[in-house]
């Protein structure tokens, strides 16, 4: 008989292996998180770079870009419906790539996508159309949203898009011959309402002057609001020239040609002005109501994703020259103005060079 006796481990032994295993595992805790946070910037750029190949599919369709707000549909009661940029391109959203070309199909074949916009849009029933669309599109989220864990919010928005100079709300109201804002500042503008000259924006215009690759189309921001909404702070993000120690009614009588004025009007529409955080600043607390906050703001560590209008994204450092930023976000950075005015806006916003 075996009368050899098996005995277990000793409670020095049980420590000692506790202790082995907590530091071992915080050893490996920075890499896990490291690699669950590449894994994430890494889904980041692609949903960035799909959006950028919609869009711009879209703007060579319609030979224009849709602008942050449009019109979504008629309705007999409410009248006209506005939407956001993201409803033009619900069609489009997510179709197949060509896996020899790598191109996407033509504009007959559309996406999952485009049943919201036949449901919510002008072929809609009446009694539909008149509603917001409440769904949750993974496509418009950054997997790093520390939304995702709390908000209810099924439309939630990540992607922002470049809206350049926030609008002269007193010239938008006013609906004059001068529009509040320009495409020489941004590429999402007003669309909604019926401007004498309205907006239009091609990328062969911006081919021609600053450049698609230079250009900056979308970026993050977590303290965007819906999809279905259609405000410059609660779609996309803006560049200010008030920055809080330059007089940008002192700006504009610096630029104008001898014997020119501006009017009482344009000049407490440019006092009104908002000044805009600077990247990251702030960020998950933002008011999605006030254009403050219409700024990149990411998880991605000390800045955010973005992407140009070629399709190709980055990383940019919060750290950057907020007169760099601004030149990106500007298609024709030579004819930049003050909104609501033909005013065009002086150096240095015109001169910085990356």
């Amino acid at each position: 008989m075996n009368t050899r006796t098996h005995r277990g481990l000793t409670r020095l032994e049980i420590i000692t292996l506790v202790f082995i295993a907590g530091a071992a595992f915080c050893i490996l805790m920075p890499y896990l998180a490291s690699s669950r946070n590449s894994s994430r910037q890494a889904q980041c750029d692609r949903k960035l770079q799909e959006l950028a190949r919609t869009t711009t599919f879209v703007a060579q369709l319609k030979d224009e870009f849709p602008g942050y707000s449009n019109l979504r549909a008629k309705h007999g009661k409410l009248g006209r419906l506005r939407t956001g940029w993201v409803f033009p391109l619900l069609p489009f959203i997510s179709r197949p790539i060509d896996p020899v070309t790598l191109e996407p199909p033509g504009p007959d074949v559309l996406g999952p996508r485009a049943d919201i916009h036949l449901k919510y849009g002008p072929a809609g029933e009446d009694e539909v159309r008149g509603q917001e669309p409440d769904r949750y599109l993974p496509e418009l989220v950054c997997p790093a949203d520390p939304r995702l864990a709390s908000s209810k919010r099924l439309a939630l928005l990540t992607y922002v898009a470049n809206c350049g100079l926030p609008d002269a709300q007193g010239a938008r109201e006013s609906a004059g011959d001068l529009l509040p804002d320009g495409p020489e500042s941004g590429v999402f503008l007003d669309k909604f309402p019926e401007w004498k000259e309205p907006y239009q924006l091609t990328i062969p215009e911006i081919e021609a002057a600053d450049g698609s690759e230079f250009t900056l189309l979308f970026s993050e921001n977590i303290d965007a609001s819906l999809w279905t909404d259609a405000t410059e702070p609660q779609v996309g993000f803006v560049w200010s020239v008030n920055d809080g120690l330059a007089d940008p009614v002192a700006m504009a009588d610096g630029a104008l040609a001898d014997g020119a004025q501006l009017s009482d009007e344009q000049k407490g529409w440019l006092r009104e002005m908002p000044s805009v955080l600077p990247m990251n600043a702030e960020r998950g607390q933002g008011d999605r109501s006030s254009l403050k906050y219409a700024r990149p703001s990411s998880m991605h560590g000390d800045g955010v994703m973005v992407v140009y209008v070629d399709g190709h994204t980055r990383w940019t450092s919060d750290k950057i020259d907020p007169r760099i930023f601004q030149h990106q976000m500007t298609p024709m950075g030579t004819k930049v103005r003050f909104p609501g005015t033909e005013v065009p806006m002086p150096e240095p916003w015109r001169e910085v060079r990356e």
